[in-house]
């Protein structure tokens, strides 16, 4: 009886402690996460850039040569480079000149990374 119920209990344990990597999509969220809150905690419009080797950086969107706030590496690069301005309210923005990546949209109320059909009918 002690065994049927040890065995159980790591039944019902086990896939909650196996690891598993980050989808690219759940990497890009994190990081549109991270630069919504420091637009917000900022009260400031901020500036996302991810370039097609997958560094990123959040710096202010002011003036060009405005402070970098945060700034990483990416697992999963997009395809291109990848501008967004945050606004202090969450909205996400993709800016004119970034050029849409093919097959990835951005809802401008949740910031969340979408993908969208490349031959739609």
């Amino acid at each position: 009886m002690v065994l049927a119920l040890m065995g159980l209990a790591i039944a019902i344990v086990a896939p909650s402690l196996v690891l598993r990597a980050p989808s690219p999509d759940e990497s890009l969220q994190r990081v549109i996460t991270s630069a919504r809150r420091a637009a917000m905690q900022r009260a400031q419009t901020v500036r996302l850039d991810i370039d097609a080797s997958g560094g990123w950086q959040v710096a202010g969107a002011e003036r060009a040569d405005d402070e970098v706030i945060l700034s990483g590496e990416l697992d999963a690069p997009p395809d291109r480079n990848v501008h967004l301005r945050i606004t202090p309210l969450g909205l996400c923005l993709t800016e004119a000149d970034s050029g849409a990546v093919p097959g990835l949209v951005f809802d401008p109320l949740t910031c969340s990374p979408g993908r969208r059909e490349e031959n739609p009918k």
